[in-house]
């Protein structure tokens, strides 16, 4: 929920472009999420420019993970050199075992992205996560963030498409 107010309190509160589209994708990642989870944490928003969606299988958060390279949670495991099965009953097995997702991570996209139907996701401009870089390895620490530097970094990127 911290990425989820950074982007309310840092991104819309900033920019009153009428012409700014925020998507929220609400990814299942931990073992409690689900559909009651995400129609509960949907309230953090409340601005016309937000459409939001709930997303169980992980397919965005799958496909902006190959986007920008992030590792699958088994990979990130073994560079920590932790069981898998230490993390049985925390993530759906689904994100244990299968391919990497994005989660927690805001995208910045310049206005002018397209998605076309089945070619993937287009390549953010920028991005930030509050994910742990000593973490994920091999992944550019420099768009990791927490707690005030992820709100003061949401705001530098804002300011790169809405202005001062």
């Amino acid at each position: 929920m911290r990425v989820a107010r950074g982007v309310r309190d840092r991104v819309l509160a900033l920019c009153d472009d009428p012409e700014l589209e925020v998507t929220v994708v609400w990814i299942d990642i931990l073992a409690s999420d689900g559909a009651p989870g995400a129609r509960r944490a949907s309230f953090v928003f409340d601005d016309p420019r937000v459409a939001q969606f709930h997303d169980p299988r992980r397919v965005v958060g799958r496909a902006m993970a190959a986007t920008i390279g992030l590792p699958a949670l088994r990979d990130v495991a073994r560079a920590l050199a932790v069981e898998l099965s230490a993390f049985d009953g925390v993530y759906h097995d689904d994100v244990l075992h299968g391919p990497p997702a994005a989660f927690d991570t805001v995208f910045f996209f310049d206005g002018d992205a397209s998605w076309p139907q089945g070619e993937g996701v287009p390549k953010p401009t920028n991005w930030v996560t509050q994910l742990d870089p000593g973490v994920y390895v091999g992944v550019d620490p420099n768009h990791f963030r927490f707690g005030p530097a992820l709100r003061a970094r949401l705001e530098e990127l804002t300011r790169t498409i809405c202005g001062p």
